[in-house]
């Protein structure tokens, strides 16, 4: 099924590490031409490795552009049509909220979260995303259908919420600290 009249960009900033999902999203996501996933980051290692995975598999959809400045994540987020903010499920980042998380906000790009994980639940809970296990095996058509089935004027209705909501818990912090300072 063609999903639009180009490939989906799903774009990753940040620094490129959790390595076996991010192989795992590779393989599933490699050669299909529906698809392009675009990864914005400092490389070592991990990313050394899923380089390699692509060039060894001739995986022409997937693209590595290497460190960024702050203000080039403009430019990138642009281009995107989905965030890949998926994480293993580990101790670190289980119960974390990654900046992708407010960028995805911000500029209004819907979020790939990984299932289980806090960001998962958020992004469900405030209607900017959704939480997939790229593990099973209906990965990627639960990808198609999401993108497919969207609501893009209440997807931003909800990027409008969910930012307001930050907004105020940023201003209640603000009141507590005052109150103990």
């Amino acid at each position: 099924i063609g999903l639009a009249e180009r490939p989906v960009r799903i774009a990753f900033w940040g620094f490129i590490r959790h390595e076996k999902i991010n192989e795992k999203i590779i393989w599933r996501l490699g050669g299909d031409a529906r698809f392009e996933l675009h990864y914005y980051g400092r490389e070592q290692q991990t990313a050394w490795n899923l380089k390699a995975l692509v060039e060894q598999n001739h995986f022409s959809n997937i693209f590595f552009h290497g460190a960024y400045l702050p203000k080039d994540r403009y430019a990138f987020a642009a281009q995107a049509d989905l965030i890949h903010n998926m994480y293993e499920n580990d101790a670190g980042t289980q119960k974390a909220m990654g900046n992708k998380y407010y960028d995805g906000i911000i500029f209004r790009i819907p979020q790939l979260c990984t299932v289980g994980s806090y960001m998962g639940k958020r992004v469900e809970e405030d209607g900017v995303g959704c939480a997939l296990d790229p593990f099973e095996d209906g990965f990627v058509d639960q990808l198609v259908h999401y993108y497919q089935e969207y609501d893009r004027n209440q997807f931003e209705a909800n990027c409008d919420r969910a930012c307001e909501k930050v907004v105020s818990e940023f201003k209640k912090g603000q009141q507590i600290i005052k109150r103990f300072a």
